[in-house]
C-alpha cells in the first residue's frame, strides 16, 4: 500500500506540491507587498498537503515517522548527539569563534526550534513520503530539497560579508545527508531532529544578539 500511495499520480502530486510550497516560501520570504504574499502562500500550500493527509491526532507521528526510542534503536542516541555537537564545533570554529559556547541566551530556543522544524520537514516528511517508493531517492531527495531550500533563503544576502554561498551550500548538503542517513538507518525522525537542534544550540544558544537572518 505504502508504495502504491507514492507511485500513484496523486502521491507525486502531493510530494511535488509540499517541496514547491517550502521553496516559494523561501524564494519569496525576502520581498516586500505584495510579493511576500507568495511567500506565505506557498507555506500555506505545503501546509495543506500534510494537513490533507491528517485524519487522527497519531496520524502526526506516523507521517513524520517520529517513533518512541526504544531498546531496539537507543544506541542511535548517543551517535546523534555526536553528530550534532561535532558539526557545532567544526561550525563554530569556521567563524572563528569560542569552539565551546560561553552559555545560553534567550535565542537558544529558538535556534533549535528552526533546526527541529526543518528535519521534521525535509527528513520526516519528505523522507518517509519517498522512502516508500525508493530509499536512495528519498534521501536524495530529502538532501537537495533542504539544500535548495537554504539557497533560497540566503541568495539575497549573498552580498553580506558574513555570507558565503558556496559555504552554505556544501555545508548543508553535507549536513543534509548525514541526517538523512541517520534517519535511515534509525527508522526515526527523532534522532536527525536532535542533531539538528543540538547544532543549532551549540552555534547560536550564546548568541547575545539575535542573527540578522532570522527575521530579515
Amino acid at each position: 500500500m505504502g508504495k502504491r500511495t507514492f507511485k500513484s499520480s496523486a502521491g507525486i502530486i502531493k510530494t511535488l506540491l509540499f517541496v514547491a510550497g517550502l521553496l516559494i516560501f523561501a524564494g519569496f520570504l525576502h520581498q516586500s507587498i505584495p510579493l511576500i504574499l507568495l511567500s506565505f502562500s506557498g507555506l500555506l500550500l505545503s501546509v495543506v498537503v500534510i494537513v490533507s493527509e491528517i485524519h487522527r491526532l497519531k496520524d502526526l507521528c506516523v507521517l513524520f515517522d517520529c517513533r518512541k526510542l526504544t531498546g531496539k534503536n537507543i544506541f542511535y542516541l548517543p551517535v546523534s548527539i555526536i553528530i550534532g555537537l561535532a558539526f557545532g564545533i567544526i561550525y563554530r570554529d569556521y567563524l572563528h569563534i569560542s569552539i565551546i559556547p560561553s552559555g545560553l541566551t534567550g535565542f537558544a530556543a529558538t535556534a533549535m526550534a528552526i533546526g527541529s522544524s526543518e528535519e521534521i520537514l525535509f527528513r520526516g516528511y519528505l523522507q518517509s513520503r519517498i522512502r516508500k517508493s525508493d530509499v536512495v531517492l528519498s534521501v536524495v531527495m530529502a538532501t537537495f530539497a533542504h539544500s535548495a531550500y537554504k539557497l533560497l533563503l540566503f541568495i539575497p544576502y549573498r552580498s553580506e560579508p558574513d555570507i558565503e554561498i558556496s559555504f552554505i551550500l556544501q555545508w548543508t548538503l553535507l549536513g543534509g545527508l548525514v541526517f538523512a542517513i541517520l534517519k535511515e538507518f534509525s527508522k526515526n525522525s527523532i534522532y536527525p531532529v536532535i542533531s539538528h537542534a543540538l547544532f543549532d544550540l551549540w552555534v547560536y544558544g550564546d548568541g547575545t544578539v539575535t542573527p540578522w537572518w532570522v527575521w530579515t
